[in-house]
């Protein structure tokens, strides 16, 4: 699991405590790194929606090594967190107005599946979990709230192909589990680049709609079971199979962008070159 920070300036690793306590050239004041060391401990046969998106190696390394990031990595993510829990805040004023019926905000759920083991005899008792942001009940829209680069945004927005990204099946494995009468996703998208010649060349605000496409709900919960038979069985065996090339984002370059930039435990991957 997460057990501290890279240093950026030392170059080593070192846990957190060290770097809130001990660390006398701070490379970020250290309320900030205490915000950023936040994480959610692992549980047996208990994975989250956006886990089992992921590849199934990169769970494994996460779920059974210590590890290290650069605290820079974390900022993004952090912002992230940040819009969600300020839109979260509102819970309480929604409550007061006698609306939480029309408008259900970061609803958790978690869906219990036995998973029969294809490696050697058994089965599993395996929890999914999740938290929705938005349900509004009399449009039957499930809303997402998202901090996305310009890029994704106007090729989304624009061209409306989501080939290779998981957020079509994040969001309506919410909409199945949650809210089966739902007849619309959208994310409420904040373009973290932003620029002001965007809008002239390109009619684009700094907050856009994107509407995701709907998947039928028998392909989400094949795909669902799919998914977390082989994040188990990886468990069960300790031998995760190689990401695919299309799971590690490679770019005209040949770069691999997701073991550069995105992978936190790059360094433990046999796939990996430094």
């Amino acid at each position: 699991m997460l057990k501290g920070f890279y240093c950026p300036k030392s170059g080593r690793d070192e846990p957190f405590e060290f770097c809130w306590m001990k660390c006398m050239n701070h490379c970020y004041p250290p309320p900030l790194l205490m915000s950023l060391s936040k994480h959610r401990p692992v549980k047996e046969n208990k994975y989250s929606v956006t886990e089992i998106l992921c590849p199934p190696q990169q769970v494994y390394l996460k779920r059974n090594n210590d590890y290290c990031v650069s605290p820079s990595s974390l900022i993004d993510m952090h912002v992230g967190t940040a819009w969600h829990e300020k839109v979260e805040e509102t819970k309480g004023f929604v409550q007061e107005l006698g609306l939480q019926d029309e408008y259900s905000m970061e609803k958790k759920f978690t869906e219990d599946f036995i998973i029969q083991h294809k490696i050697g005899v058994g089965c599993d008792v395996v929890a999914l979990s999740g938290i929705s942001d938005l349900y509004v009940k009399s449009t039957k829209t499930l809303w997402d709230y998202k901090t996305m680069k310009y890029f994704y945004t106007f090729k989304y927005l624009s061209e409306g192909k989501w080939e290779g990204n998981t957020i079509p099946m994040q969001l309506n494995t919410y909409r199945v589990y949650q809210y089966p009468d739902a007849e619309e996703i959208k994310i409420l998208c904040y373009i973290k680049d932003f620029k002001l010649n965007m809008t002239e060349r390109y009619d684009i605000s700094p907050i856009e709609t994107l509407r995701v496409p709907m998947i039928e709900d028998g392909k989400v919960k094949e795909k669902v079971v799919g998914l977390l038979t082989e994040h188990v069985e990886t468990q069960k065996t300790g031998k995760p199979r190689p990401c695919t090339e299309e799971e590690r984002w490679f770019n005209a370059k040949g770069v691999p962008l997701r073991c550069e930039h995105y992978c936190p435990v790059k360094e433990l991957c046999p796939q990996y070159e430094y």
